[in-house]
């Protein structure tokens, strides 16, 4: 299990205070994704990296999906840009995405417009 705490100083700010304070945690976890070698510890990261995604999304998108949700379709778009062997990590914890993925593949964006799912991942593997 990929023990991390999510604070929760986001709570009663404004919107520029918290992009700023999601910035500074994103780039801190990109930072020590890299730096790391463990595999737990790097899917460690790689989650917070994801929740960092998901306030950024929610601050545009108020009525956007669960943190938990989010998870599994962040999980999804980026098979073929992140080591499949962490996506698994974390999606044994978080569940499978099943249904659309809302998420483009290599990115982070949230959009409902369209079903992603489809798409060619980005190394051109499949989306079995």
């Amino acid at each position: 299990m990929l023990n991390i705490t999510f604070h929760r100083y986001y709570e009663g700010m404004d919107y520029w205070s918290v992009q700023e304070q999601n910035d500074k945690q994103l780039k801190n976890s990109i930072m020590r994704y890299n730096t790391s070698v463990k595999p737990k510890t790097k899917a460690r990261y790689l989650l917070m990296e994801c929740y960092c995604y998901y306030i950024r999304n929610h601050a545009n998108y108020p009525d956007i999906c669960d943190f938990n949700t989010f998870v599994k379709h962040w999980t999804e778009a980026h098979r073929g840009v992140m080591p499949d062997l962490l996506l698994d990590m974390i999606e044994e914890q978080y569940g499978i995405l099943e249904g659309p993925l809302y998420i483009m593949r290599g990115t982070s964006s949230w959009c409902i417009k369209q079903d992603w799912r489809n798409t060619p991942r980005p190394n051109g593997g499949n989306n079995a």
